[in-house]
């Protein structure tokens, strides 16, 4: 900000501490007939931090209740008490109004950044969205809910197969997992609409968690069980605002300044609706009732030998192109891509069917069944790992270390196979030890 529009030099410093306390400023500030009560947290952190935790539309101000406790003092506004309009405050803001306002926008004109996707990795939830325009917020909004709406809450969703992107195994495929899975999912979803939105996590403290105490106070202990992840959305005169979607029943329903969940659930329930996800590997079958869709009448006819003759040809032909592609498609093939076709020949094989490669016993088990090297298949499979989840490039010698893995999977496979199944699994499925092709500078053993 300092960079591209604000250059404020001396003054530079003042910039995070401004930008962070302004809606607590401007709420604080705003005109109101009926002033919300003043609201004063005081946090005892016994780890004794900097300061870092705070609670949405909030600023801190000093040391804790007593000035030898651990810990600081916040003043805040709730959700529903925050006012973003600048044009709608007191005097006493005259003299800094200006700057306020600079700072925000400039701050706005950086939010770009928060609406990137990698769409080419993401090609189902892009789809979606694109299939689904919507005019503004609310309705972006309530599309998401109701996206979310269709997958269930639970703490053991299961491992995500290195394979598949996170995101996009969780909406089409399980529908099942925690905070962390919602709240990146409809981060993705609120970008894909232009919606500046970005991925948080700290803690949400539920209503109940509080006690009541003989000062009229309220207590709460707050502990790594609190921890909690959810998707922050930038909205203009109220900077990053939660969005709760996660359905879980320790806590209530939280909405953004300017939208109240009512109004929400009235677009859910009435005016928006969303069909049932599915993923690209079902199949639309048309159904044909009578009364419907007419077939001809399918009248006898003969082929001559030589017509037969010539599609046969046409076949093998056929079968030879198709065969060949595949087998130089394994060329092109990144290492997630060749593991998971490596593991889809295990299974059709009919061996650790209940496996996705992930398990930890998985190199060994595999090992095992194929009597081969341990320390072959766990390099394999770390390397995988590292190309789904690293931040940086493979090198040659661990893209040939899954390529050598993958080769000597297959030509294990084939030769514990009985003929019949050899031939299906080599000439059908194109599952052959000698079709992957090598580089040169690769080792070939």
């Amino acid at each position: 900000m300092e960079e591209n529009s604000l250059h404020w030099e001396e003054w530079e410093s003042w910039i995070p501490g401004m930008y962070a306390s302004m809606p607590y400023i401007t709420s604080a500030a705003a005109f109101r007939e009926d002033p919300p009560p003043e609201r004063i947290l005081y946090i005892m952190d016994p780890s004794e931090s900097s300061g870092g935790i705070l609670p949405y539309y909030a600023m801190r101000q000093g040391f804790g209740r007593d000035r030898g406790e651990p810990g600081y003092t916040v003043r805040y506004f709730q959700s529903d008490e925050v006012a973003g309009d600048w044009a709608n405050t007191s005097s006493s803001l005259d003299q800094a109004r200006d700057w306020y306002a600079e700072l925000q926008d400039a701050y706005a004109r950086e939010t770009g950044i928060y609406t990137a996707v990698p769409e080419t990795e993401l090609p189902r939830l892009t789809e979606l969205c694109a299939e689904n325009p919507k005019e503004n917020l609310e309705e972006i909004t309530a599309f998401i809910f109701s996206v979310l709406d269709q997958a269930v809450y639970t703490t053991t969703p299961g491992v995500i197969p290195v394979n598949q992107d996170p995101n996009e195994y969780f909406l089409f495929e399980s529908q099942a997992g925690y905070c962390q899975h919602f709240a990146s999912a409809a981060v993705l979803m609120y970008r894909l609409y232009g919606i500046p939105a970005r991925y948080a996590a700290g803690y949400a403290v539920s209503p109940d968690s509080f006690e009541l105490q003989e000062d009229g106070g309220y207590t709460a202990v707050v502990t790594d069980e609190d921890a909690h992840a959810w998707p922050e959305i930038y909205l203009d005169g109220y900077g990053w605002t939660p969005v709760e979607v996660t359905p879980s029943a320790s806590l209530p329903a939280m909405a953004y300044p300017g939208l109240p969940f009512s109004e929400l659930e009235r677009m859910l329930d009435g005016e928006i609706r969303l069909p049932e996800l599915q993923s690209h590997s079902e199949r639309e079958i048309l159904t044909v009732e009578n009364g419907g869709l007419e077939l001809p009448e399918i009248s006898e006819f003969q082929i001559e030998p030589a017509w037969i003759m010539f599609l046969l040809l046409v076949c093998f032909g056929l079968y030879l192109i198709y065969r060949e592609s595949t087998r130089r498609s394994l060329d092109t093939m990144d290492v997630r891509q060749l593991f998971g076709r490596m593991l889809a020949a295990v299974h059709n094989a009919g061996l650790l069917k209940g496996y996705d490669g992930s398990e930890g016993d998985f190199p060994k088990r595999l090992s095992e069944e194929l009597n081969l090297p341990v320390p072959l298949m766990e390099t394999a499979v770390s390397v995988v790992k590292r190309a789904a989840y690293g931040n940086r490039e493979l090198t040659a010698e661990e893209t040939a270390a899954v390529q050598m893995s993958y080769q000597k999977v297959i030509r294990a496979l084939g030769k514990r196979l009985p003929w019949y199944k050899k031939l299906w699994f080599r000439y059908i499925l194109i599952y052959d030890e000698n079709s992957f092709h090598l580089n040169e500078d690769q080792p070939s053993s």
